[in-house]
Formats: structure tokens, sequence, C-alpha cells
């Protein structure tokens, strides 16, 4: 993601208010725009929905479809996004770019068959039509189309285009959705197709723009594949993040509060809302780290490292050492109080909002915006803890962070909808989230106050072969 953060830095050193505003909103669209893409179209469908004079029963419906493939996707494409995209890293500093698109085939080719097996089994299991199970399944597989392409439009300059790309999404989306409903009426899957044609439009631009970017080579589109075993870490990296983010709502829609909207799905409509919403905080921290912190940070990073590669005296290695770390902490700090008053007015706002929109059980819909609202702050500031740390490769202590976060995220949140009141459902995500970002602090700062160790003597300059290995001399 260093390449979003060095040409967004550009716009952000300008000195004009729309410079800025330009900025900010570039660097949410390319950092977090599939995923708001998702958010938007989950609500646009529901509100057409009830414009339309659809059930509340088929509304909820929708939802549910929209949100299982835009969850059963992110897991499903987070086992292999991590290494495909240390893979491509690689490419971009070898200048092979050439290989780049073909390991997007690549990847596709990896991980839509099973992917494709399994969602079809899940959807078989609901006896839907066929039309509405054939567009689950398109919408399933154009969202791990997105979640691929994602790590290589970070690397394309034309940020107007990837703007434009959500724009036409939803304005086909809405097209489509519009003329469906003047010659078939109400039917629910009319909305499920606007999705997929809306998700069809912004796969297919993506592409363009990754065409017009890269050039292309027939040949490599399974190179990456030992990048898979080289970087398993990764892929557990990965997969755990997803399971921690998302675990808790996957609990909640089998809990005392999910509804039973149709086929194998379930919902928690008093939950998920509230989620949804608290998830929103994580992009001020992420576009904070994308287009301030890792480009600060990385001039100084790489001034560090290449001391140490020039066999500079320690002195020298030292200082610039110092001067990695103090603009590090720095961010991280100045992140977090930013991510502090962001919770708050979120908090303040929402709680307004939540109450003038008349849910029936207030209490419980403002205890869960509440608890998740904190749970994602506290999460955005640890993936940016986590951010650091890989950039150290450090991948054992991000694989135990994430670990001790998919974990207490699972654990708190069985055993608090298992015996817990309704109103604290959301608090096991809080935990995880907590002990996540308290994991990660300690193990940076750890990792951090012995560099030069960790870097140079933890790491094995060179492999012998144990037969090539000089004897031992013998005692006299």
């Amino acid at each position: 993601m260093a390449g979003i953060g060095f040409e967004l830095n550009k716009l952000f050193k300008e000195k004009s208010f729309s410079a800025k505003v330009r900025a900010l909103g570039y660097s949410g669209i390319v950092v977090a725009g599939p995923l708001v893409l998702g958010i938007a179209f989950v609500f646009m469908v529901t509100f057409m929905a009830g414009k339309y004079g659809l059930s509340l029963t088929d509304r909820m419906l929708l939802s549910a479809m929209i949100t299982y493939a835009i969850m059963a996707s992110l897991f499903l494409t987070g086992t292999i996004s991590l290494p495909v995209t240390r893979y491509v890293s690689d490419c971009l500093y070898k200048e092979e770019d050439e290989n780049v698109i073909p390991s997007l085939y690549g990847s596709l080719a990896v991980i839509l068959p099973p992917g494709a097996v399994l969602y079809l089994i899940f959807l078989l299991q609901s006896k839907f039509s066929f039309t509405v199970t054939l567009l689950n399944l398109m919408l399933f597989l154009l969202l791990c189309c997105i979640w691929l392409q994602t790590g290589y439009l970070s690397a394309v300059k034309d940020y107007r285009g990837i703007m434009l790309s959500y724009v036409i999404a939803i304005g086909a989306a809405f097209l489509t959705l519009l003329l469906l409903h003047l010659f078939f009426g109400a039917a629910y899957w009319i909305f499920l197709m606007s999705c997929v044609v809306g998700y069809g439009c912004q796969v297919l631009f993506a592409f363009s723009l990754i065409y017009d970017f890269f050039d292309s080579d027939e040949k490599g589109a399974f190179a990456f594949l030992p990048y898979l075993k080289k970087y398993f870490s990764l892929s557990l990296i990965g997969t755990l993040s997803n399971i921690g983010s998302f675990s808790h709502i996957l609990l909640a829609w089998r809990s005392r509060i999910s509804v039973h909207v149709g086929g194998a799905f379930y919902t928690s409509p008093y939950y998920d809302v509230p989620a949804f919403y608290a998830y929103l905080a994580t992009l001020v921290t992420t576009i904070f780290f994308v287009t301030r912190a890792e480009t600060a940070f990385f001039e100084k990073y790489s001034a560090y490292f290449g001391a140490l590669n020039s066999a500079a005296p320690y002195y020298f290695v030292k200082e610039k050492r110092e001067q990695m770390l103090t603009v590090m902490w720095a961010d991280i700090l100045q992140a977090a109080v930013l991510q502090v008053l962001t919770t708050a007015g979120m908090l303040s706002i929402g709680v307004i909002l939540f109450e003038r929109a008349g849910f029936g059980i207030l209490v419980q819909i403002r205890s869960y915006f509440i608890s998740l609202t904190l749970g994602y702050s506290m999460y955005a500031t640890a993936n940016m803890l986590t951010l650091f740390s890989m950039y150290f490769a450090d991948y054992k202590s991000v694989l135990i962070d994430d670990s001790i976060f998919a974990g207490g995220v699972i654990v708190s949140t069985a055993l608090i909808m298992t015996y817990g009141p309704l109103r604290l459902f959301g608090l096991g995500f809080c935990l995880g989230a907590f002990f996540y970002l308290l994991v990660s602090y300690i193990n940076l700062r750890v990792y951090t106050a012995n560099l030069e160790y960790e870097v140079l003597a933890k790491k094995p300059l060179c492999r012998i072969r144990k037969e090539e290995a000089p004897a031992c001399p013998e005692k006299t």
C-alpha cells in the first residue's frame, strides 16, 4: 500500500482546501472502497425495496444474501491475498511488471473454483430457484475478484479512475434496478440482479485500469505459488485478521437475537446495522497510516536499513534507528489521538441518529453501537501497530497478535452471547480488540527495543549445508 501513500501525499502537501478534501476522498475510496461499496449496496437495496413495497422478510433476506457474499468472499480471499501482495511487491521492486497481471489470473484460478463449489453447496441447502441461486453465486465470485483486484489497484496511479469505478458501479446498479422494476415489478431477485450488475461493472473497470498500467506476459500465472509456502504465515495472518474482525457478526447470526430469513440464511438486524456503522471508525486510522505515517516512516526506514547495508559505523546506524523509531511512535500516538476524537464524534452523532431512527429496542441498539465502535477503534489502532511490525518482517509477532485477536473475539463473544444479557453482546468484540491492541503494542515495543539483534543476529546471513560446514577444531 505504500504506492498509494506516496502519490496521495502529494495532494496532502498542497495548500488548497480542495486538494486536501480530494486526497482524503481518494484515500478512503482506494483503501476501503470495496467494503464501503458493499455496505452502500446493502442500504441502497433495502431502502429501495421498502420504497417498492417489498415485504420486511424479503428485505431482510436480500440484506443477508449480500452480507453473506461479502463475508464469505473476504474469508476466502484472505487466505492468499497477503502472500500475493508480497509477490506483486517483489515484482515491482525487481521491475518485473510483466509478471503482475499473470499473477492476478493465477490467484483467481486458484481461489475461484474451490470457492464456487463450497458456496454453491451452501446455497443448494436453501433450495432457492435456479435464478436466485445463480445470482447469489455470481455475486460471491465477483466479490472475490474485487478483493483480489484491490491489492493490484493500490499500485495504479489513476485514483480518479478508481473513484470513478465505484461511482459507475453504484450508478449501474441503480439504473438496472429501475429498468427491471418497470418490467418485473417488485420481485426481490431484481434487487439481487442490480448488485450483480454493479459489482460486475466494478470488476470490468478495475481490469481496464490494471491493464492500462501494467504490461502483461502470457506466462507465469502461477509463479506466485512458492510464495504461499514461503510466506504461509501471511496466509494465516490474513485469515485470522478476518476472523477476528467479523466472527462476532457470524456468532450473532446464530445467537438468541438471530432471525431466520430463508433457506440457510440467518441474520440479526439489531446487531448488523450497528456493526456496519461502527466499522466505519476504522477508516480514519487506515487513511492516516497510508497518507501520513507510512510515507514519513518509510523515508526513515529506508535510511536506517540503507545504513545497515552500507556497513556504516555503529553510531550512524544508531542515529538512523532512533530517528526512525521516533517518527514511528510519534505517528502512532498521533493516529491514536485522532482515533479517540473520531470515536467520540461517532458515538455522539450515532446515538442521536439511532434515537431518531425509532428502533424498537433502543437501549439494546445503543449498547451494541457503543461497544462495537469502541472495539473497532481499538482494532484500527492495533492493526496499525501490526502493519509497522510487518515492515520489520516480524511475522511471528503479528501471527501471535492476530491469533489472540481472533481467539479472544470468538471466546468472549460466544460466552457473552450464551450466558450474558442481550445488551452486552457487543462487549465480546470489544474485549477481543482490547487484547489485540495490548499484545500488538507490547510485541512492537519489545521487537524494536532490540532491533539490531532481531534484524542481524537472529536472521541467518547465509545457509550452509551440514556436510559443507567446517569441522570443529580438536581440543589440544
